[in-house]
C-alpha cells in the first residue's frame, strides 16, 4: 500500500515493514530518509539530480528516475515489480551494505572531530 506523510517515529517502523521505498522529489537537497529506507532493506527509488544520486547507483543499489518524469517513475516501478527474487536480493545487499559503510566513516568522521580541542583562544 502507498502511504503519506507520517510522524517521525513511525517512519522508521513502517520501513521495516516495507518492501519499496519511493520519494520521487523535485526539491530535495539530499534527504535522509532515503538513506533510511536503503538502510533498513527497501528497494530505494530516489530522483537524480536531487542529492541522493550521490548515494544510490541506479541498478547497483536502488533505482533513479529522471526528477519530474511521471514516465521514468513508471518505467522504475515496473522494472522493481519485475525483478525476481535472486536479482532483487543483491540490489538489496549492497544497500545495505553500503549504507552500512556510510554511516560508520560518518561516525567515525564524527567521533575524531569531537575528539580534537578547540584552540584555547580565550588564554589571555
Amino acid at each position: 500500500s502507498f502511504l503519506s506523510w507520517m510522524p517521525r517515529e513511525d517512519v522508521i517502523k513502517y520501513m521495516h515493514e516495507s518492501d519499496c521505498f519511493v520519494m520521487p522529489s523535485y526539491n530535495e537537497t539530499f534527504g535522509i530518509v532515503y538513506v533510511e529506507a536503503m538502510a533498513s532493506g527497501c528497494y530505494t527509488i530516489g530522483s537524480r539530480g536531487e542529492g541522493i544520486d550521490g548515494i544510490i547507483t541506479d541498478g547497483h543499489n536502488g533505482a533513479l528516475v529522471e526528477s519530474g518524469s511521471v514516465s521514468s517513475l513508471t518505467e522504475a516501478l515496473e522494472h522493481y515489480f519485475r525483478l525476481t527474487p535472486e536479482e532483487l536480493l543483491p540490489i538489496l545487499e549492497r544497500a545495505i551494505d553500503e549504507t552500512q559503510s556510510e554511516m560508520d566513516a560518518a561516525l567515525e568522521l564524527l567521533d575524531f572531530a569531537c575528539s580534537k580541542k578547540a584552540p584555547d583562544i580565550y588564554n589571555f
